[in-house]
């Protein structure tokens, strides 16, 4: 993301158009968030378009881990596995 490695990319779900999406959260780095290998200060949820543009989609979920779209694609799911928020959000499917 602008020129920094993403923490460790996890879960991932395609949309029909071709788009994927995928959670960011800190579990493959030694220390998980308090890593010094960590470049970005937040944990992301991404969506990839179809051409390769990568777009943050939000930071406000503290540890996303899974994903998963509504049949009619018009709300991404995200799971959170941190045990103080509450276990699923749901963002527009874009």
């Amino acid at each position: 993301m602008r020129g920094k490695r993403f923490n460790s990319p996890n879960d991932v779900v395609f949309k029909s158009n071709g788009d994927f999406y995928f959670t960011d959260p800190p579990y493959g780095l030694l220390k998980g968030n308090d890593d010094p290998a960590k470049e970005l200060p937040f944990n992301g949820v991404y969506r990839v378009s179809k051409g390769g543009v990568v777009t943050l989609l939000t930071k406000e979920i503290s540890f996303p881990n899974g994903l998963a779209f509504s049949p009619d694609e018009k709300t991404l799911y995200v799971a959170s596995s941190d045990p103080k928020a509450g276990d699923l959000d749901g963002l527009p499917g874009e």
